[in-house]
């Protein structure tokens, strides 16, 4: 997994958010918002009842996301998901609560009727494209590779195709040559 270093955007503010529901109790849900980032949570009181959130800036605040979807093995779940709910310089993945409760990820849609509500993890950036590379990068075969390795993977698989097809052709040849002879 690479190491997120370095923030070459203009902005890069990181959301994490879940409902306390009256029946939760608040250390649960302070637990499951950091498992997804670090910082301090704000309780943020809205009409439709009481939030708790971490709100964080720069790349940094995504290590902890792209750790956690590696080990669990849902890179191109979520990265479909992050492309797919880009709205202007905002996009957002929702998880599953109980399962984060759990130490599992299980991406949700927003309105799949979650009894607690899922977690909703939000990134506004100027360039959400190069984020969402950076937090759930391109995948080739159910593995995370640089643009040189995906190459080099690439050639290999491609060299042995041909040698195959060679192999291949050599055998039929032979049996071509074989057939004449009877």
């Amino acid at each position: 997994m690479q190491k997120i270093e370095k923030d070459p955007f203009t902005y890069v503010n990181v959301v994490c958010e879940a409902k306390l529901n009256p029946t939760e109790k608040r250390e649960n849900v302070e637990n499951i918002l950091l498992k997804f980032i670090n910082g301090e949570i704000i309780t943020d009181e809205r009409i439709d009842g009481t939030f708790l959130l971490i709100n964080a800036e720069g790349t940094s605040a995504l290590q902890i996301l792209h750790e956690w979807i590696a080990t669990q093995r849902i890179i191109d779940t979520v990265r479909s998901r992050l492309f797919r709910s880009i709205a202007n310089n905002v996009t957002a993945v929702y998880f599953n609560r109980q399962a984060a409760f759990m130490n599992h990820l299980s991406v949700v849609d927003h309105d799949d009727g979650i009894p607690l509500g899922p977690i909703a993890f939000n990134i506004i950036s100027d360039n959400l494209e190069e984020i969402i590379d950076i937090v759930a990068p391109k995948t080739y075969d159910g593995r995370i590779m640089s643009e040189d390795e995906l190459a080099k993977y690439k050639a290999r698989i491609e060299k042995r195709k041909n040698r195959k097809s060679e192999l291949q052709d050599k055998a039929s040849s032979r049996d071509e040559e074989y057939l004449k002879d009877l």
